[in-house]
């Protein structure tokens, strides 16, 4: 029997979001991200309602990192662990977001502990036109660039507890215009 992992460092659910700042200033919540004492756990926004589908990326404390969606887990890994020993960057998660994202539901920031907030206007208005990023860091660490031409757009940084969580917004109009 593997041995289970110290107790989490962070004792309380700490939620961040993701949001687009619509061009009539309003808020449409793209990504939950959460932290607790299991893991870290990102939210899709989009589906989020529709019966059975919870769909969301899993990276908890002992290393294991999944997908799932449909109550179905996909590309299982197994990863460094959380807490004060994580080193390096380690990418978790990229997608594709667009200017006219549909079907977002309305972001309220009361219901998080923090907003990070990117305005539509500096997205791409093709499904190729921008990306986000999410990578975990340890001390010292800085998110790794992109493959290819990217342009960072904005980026947060959740730093609570080792590792930080960082959201990158990339322009990816130049690879496509390279093409």
């Amino acid at each position: 029997m593997a041995a289970r992992p110290p107790p989490a460092v962070f004792p309380m659910r700490i939620k961040h979001a993701v949001a687009l700042r619509r061009e009539d200033g309003s808020l449409a919540l793209f990504l939950r991200v959460n932290r607790a004492p299991s893991g870290i756990y990102v939210v899709w926004a989009a589906g989020q309602h529709r019966p059975g589908h919870d769909p969301h990326s899993s990276w908890h404390r002992d290393g294991r990192v999944h997908h799932k969606s449909f109550n179905r887990e996909f590309q299982r890994s197994r990863r460094q662990p959380l807490g004060p020993g994580f080193t390096g960057a380690e990418y978790f998660l990229q997608t594709n977001v667009m200017r006219g994202s549909a079907g977002l539901p309305t972001c309220d920031p009361a219901e998080f502990d923090s907003v990070f907030t990117v305005p539509t206007v500096l997205l791409g208005d093709v499904p190729s036109g921008s990306d986000v990023y999410i990578e975990l860091l340890g001390p010292g660490a800085e998110p790794a660039a992109p493959l290819f031409e990217h342009r960072l757009i904005d980026r947060a940084r959740f730093n609570e507890e080792i590792p930080t969580i960082a959201v990158s917004f990339y322009d990816v109009r130049l690879l496509a215009a390279a093409l």
